[in-house]
């Protein structure tokens, strides 16, 4: 359209805001881009001073200190160990929103609820380089089990003079009553397992020297009563098999000495003894005549339980009764061995057949086998024989 007065200018297209807003946010995004580009050139150029500064904190801000102090250390080249420490970074930002989570479950309940299992990262964290192994001290030296562990290093830091003096100028000694009484606490760890002496570990737990020393002397008593209770289970089965620990360490020395070649079994048991079959060194020195091959031990029970009258026949025979007196059952059963062997060298010097007698030792008595290729002879209740053998057998033993 033509105009006598001059040319008519076009009127301008009004803009809306979002429009000019979207253009003020392409420009700035546009200047960032252009000023990391220049940085980035600028780091790649070599400094006297240096290596280049790979990292700035005011362009990555979400790094944490510690691990911004530690990628800026020289010693530090590999990606591994830089993923590391990212790593325990986060894990520690993980453990820290569990304790969170632990607290707000817990509250002020008594009974509390732990997340210690499921946490990633150690208590204490160390972020120092490889190459100075003297500053990184390791994580389980540095930690106390419990409470004890913590009061031995204090017990344990008084030198040898006996006493230290403290930062704040106090004077403590060896004999200072708190650290005695904590000192006995930690040494009832070394009492035996089934003595119970609690947790000690919740409170601080200090005892006396005369409570200690009341404690320690129940505990040896306890202990002592236990082996004893033991040793009389022991002697019991000298009443229920006739071969306690004792009687072992007879036949041991027996077969050790040379008397014995073996021991094969048990061929009987009554109530007052347990008979066993042996074989006899029949090359052995000491003996007036040889011994034959098959011989049986007669162990008597020190422990009776079926038995326990066996004075009443000692006590009237002359020559036995002056050995019978207050004595214990083993030393009791030693005069019946005696008697057991005088009455079988009896039988003998009158003619009567009955086992030889060798040795005795102690409530053992070695005698001959009446039997052959280890088997006993029957028992008269058991024998079959006719009215003549009867008859003949009486005749025998008659007196």
């Amino acid at each position: 359209m033509s105009s006598p007065w001059g040319k008519i200018q076009k009127p301008e297209i009004p803009v809306s805001f979002a429009e000019i807003m979207s253009e003020d946010v392409a420009r700035n995004l546009q200047n960032k881009e252009n000023e990391l580009h220049r940085k980035f050139l600028d780091i790649g150029k070599l400094d006297e001073a240096g290596p280049p500064i790979l990292y700035d904190t005011q362009i990555d801000e979400n790094i944490p200190d510690e691990v911004l102090k530690a990628i800026s250390n020289d010693s530090i080249e590999s990606d591994a160990a830089i993923a590391q420490m990212l790593q325990m970074q986060f894990d520690k930002e993980y453990d820290d929103t569990l304790k969170r989570k632990e607290q707000k479950l817990n509250g002020t309940s008594k009974v509390s609820i732990s997340l210690e299992n499921y946490k990633r990262a150690p208590h204490n964290f160390d972020f120092e380089s490889d190459s100075e192994p003297e500053e990184i001290e390791d994580i389980q030296d540095r930690k106390d089990w419990d409470r004890f562990d913590t009061l031995q290093k204090v017990i344990d830091s008084i030198p040898g003079c006996g006493y230290k003096v403290q930062q704040n100028g106090t004077l403590i000694t060896k004999h200072d009553l708190v650290n005695n009484g904590r000192k006995n606490a930690c040494k009832l760890l070394s009492f035996p397992p089934e003595f119970q002496t609690g947790d000690g570990e919740t409170f601080d737990l200090k005892l006396s020297n005369k409570v200690y020393n009341s404690l320690k002397k129940h505990s040896k008593k306890e202990q002592v009563r236990r082996y004893r209770i033991d040793t009389k289970k022991e002697d019991r089965a000298t009443a229920e098999f006739g071969m306690d620990e004792y009687t072992r360490l007879l036949i041991y020395k027996m077969v050790n000495g040379g008397l014995l070649d073996s021991v094969n079994g048990v061929i009987s048991i009554g109530k007052e003894a347990v008979i066993i079959h042996v074989d006899s060194n029949t090359d052995f020195p000491d003996v007036q005549e040889p011994l034959p091959k098959e011989c049986v031990l007669k162990v008597f029970k020190t422990t009776l339980a079926e038995f326990k009258r066996r004075d009443q026949y000692i006590k009237d025979d002359h020559r036995f009764k002056d050995k019978i007196g207050k004595k214990t059952s083993k030393k009791n059963i030693n005069v019946w061995v005696e008697k057991e062997m005088a009455n079988l060298l009896r039988l003998q010097r009158v003619g009567i057949k009955c086992p030889k007698v060798i040795t005795v030792k102690k409530h053992i008595l070695l005698m001959s086998f009446i039997g052959e290729k280890n088997r006993p002879a029957p028992k008269l209740k058991d024998a079959i024989m006719s009215d003549a053998d009867y008859s003949i057998a009486y005749e025998e033993v008659k007196c």
